[in-house]
């Protein structure tokens, strides 16, 4: 990944990117108990400040061939950025002593912060945000698998095994039945695997309209956590990821279904910061509109782009 290129700011009352380090996701003694992101956000609200934190993280997999769990590793190790004034910084290091700001050692200026510039900040905040949801497996309950996709067992006693999905079962979706073919015979097996790879889409967006209605639940679970903690978890993440790979692309020939599905993509992509995607869903959710003449379902619509679009 490129090095974002530095800038300086000479003006200290000048909002810009400082770079830093300190344990983003740690809850730290001395600071209530709280993390880096909630002093942030508790600093903010009793000073009246707008201090921006960005501290990307990664979903990587360990102990595949053992005991897989996923896990969130912050990107770029200690590296956190904050977009505030020279004078917000060093208040805030008050409230939070472990957060330390970097030496810009190339200035001629003795003890002169490094900053990024901000059109820098922004190419390397829309990259470090798509790979922060790539999920590289899913929970079988995550997501809405289709009939044909064919996927591959992670963990456990069938670790390693690909084959094509017959069905997925339980009231929780956590069950599959899974096809293996070789040249002399087919079998098929009932598994509950902890994790599953979709390692190639099935053919054609065949139940779309189903999956909608079922997404909604998901997304629905996703905008309460975000509203209640301001991030998602990582199972909602793995489910609004997932939906747009599978759907993001789908074509949806009726007005109105067209308008109610670009909106939860909105929604979706919104969620996971691809504002470019989110912002182009909702150019085409807000042309559509006019065509939606049921109250209830403008008014769901009404409220995803109002989650997009925060006052």
């Amino acid at each position: 990944m490129n090095t974002p290129t530095r800038t300086r700011h000479d003006d200290a009352t000048t909002p810009a990117w400082y770079v830093a380090t300190g344990r983003a996701t740690e809850k730290r003694q001395g600071t209530g108990n709280n993390t880096l992101a909630e002093t942030v956000e508790k600093y903010n609200h009793g000073n009246n400040t707008r201090i921006r934190l960005f501290a990307p993280t990664i979903v990587v997999l360990s102990g595949e061939n053992t005991c897989p769990r996923r896990t969130q590793r912050p990107l770029m190790g200690n590296y956190v950025f904050l977009r505030c004034t020279l004078a917000e910084l060093k208040d805030f290091r008050n409230h939070y002593p472990q957060l330390n700001p970097v030496i810009d050692h190339a200035s001629s200026q003795p003890g002169r912060y490094l900053t990024v510039a901000d059109h820098d900040m922004e190419r390397f905040q829309a990259l470090a945000t798509m790979l922060c949801h790539r999920v590289p497996c899913y929970s079988p309950g995550e997501i809405d698998l289709e009939k044909g996709d064919y996927v591959g067992i992670v963990g456990g006693p069938f670790q390693g095994l690909e084959g094509i999905l017959i069905s997925q079962q339980g009231s929780d979706g956590g069950r599959v039945a899974v096809n293996i073919a070789n040249q002399l015979l087919a079998v098929t097996y009932q598994i509950e695997p902890r994790y599953i790879k979709v390692l190639r889409f099935a053919k054609g967006n065949k139940h779309v309209y189903d999956r909608l209605d079922a997404f909604a639940k998901r997304l629905d679970k996703a905008i309460a956590e975000h509203t209640a903690t301001g991030t998602i978890t990582l199972a909602s993440t793995a489910a609004l990821g997932y939906f747009l790979d599978r759907f993001g692309n789908a074509h949806i020939p009726g007005v109105k279904t067209r308008c109610r599905f670009t909106a939860h993509i909105m929604a979706a992509a919104y969620l996971l910061g691809d504002t470019t995607r989110s912002e182009a869903a909702r150019s085409e959710t807000l042309s559509l509109l006019p065509s939606v003449t049921n109250p209830a379902t403008a008014a769901a619509i009404h409220r995803l782009l109002a989650l997009c679009n925060p006052a």
